[in-house]
């Protein structure tokens, strides 16, 4: 995009991160991990949506996975599931998150445990992922796309959760989706 991008305002005026993290913080989740690269450049109070703050560093220069990685280390042996959630797609709300997460305790009761949202075959976010991969997420190289690999390494084990909700295939990464946001 050229600029830190999760730090540009979006709807009523805050940033674009600011947004994701408010729908997030009214969803029933046991923890909340926010990965930045810098937590100076963070337009807001992670603790006051309850959120706890891993920094990465320069080493956000090695990929979407490398923060996935990092997330996963704070979580507790008790946790089940990670979902994943970006920090662009701010037109997610709380409500959203909630029947993606419905949708994944629905495909568990069918041995499914890795799950994304699918509208006319097109994938979006966020995933979530059951904790029985977290050990190949650790092994696994770093890459700039995410667990995608997981889905495709274990096809028989995915829920693509068929949505019409558009903002599960919205997220901003150039310009001119910026700009189409805001008209």
């Amino acid at each position: 995009m050229g600029q830190d991008k999760l730090s540009l305002p979006v709807g009523s005026g805050i940033s674009m991160l600011e947004q994701c993290a408010q729908a997030l913080s009214r969803v029933p989740l046991s923890k909340r991990i926010l990965v930045v690269r810098d937590l100076r450049r963070v337009p807001f109070d992670p603790e006051f949506f309850s959120f706890h703050v891993m920094e990465i560093g320069e080493e956000a220069g090695q990929g979407m996975h490398r923060s996935l990685k990092l997330g996963l280390q704070g979580l507790e042996s008790s946790d089940e599931a990670v979902m994943i959630a970006l920090g662009d797609q701010p037109f997610l709300r709380a409500e959203d998150y909630e029947q993606l997460l419905a949708a994944y305790r629905s495909g568990l009761a069918r041995g499914l445990d890795l799950l994304y949202p699918v509208r006319g075959g097109k994938r979006g976010n966020p995933a979530v992922i059951h904790r029985r991969y977290f050990q190949d997420i650790l092994v696994e190289s770093d890459r700039d796309q995410g667990a995608k690999y997981l889905f495709e390494r274990y096809p028989s084990k995915v829920n693509q959760w068929e949505t019409n909700i558009p903002a599960f295939f919205q997220d901003l990464d150039t310009p001119e989706d910026y700009r189409a946001c805001l008209n």
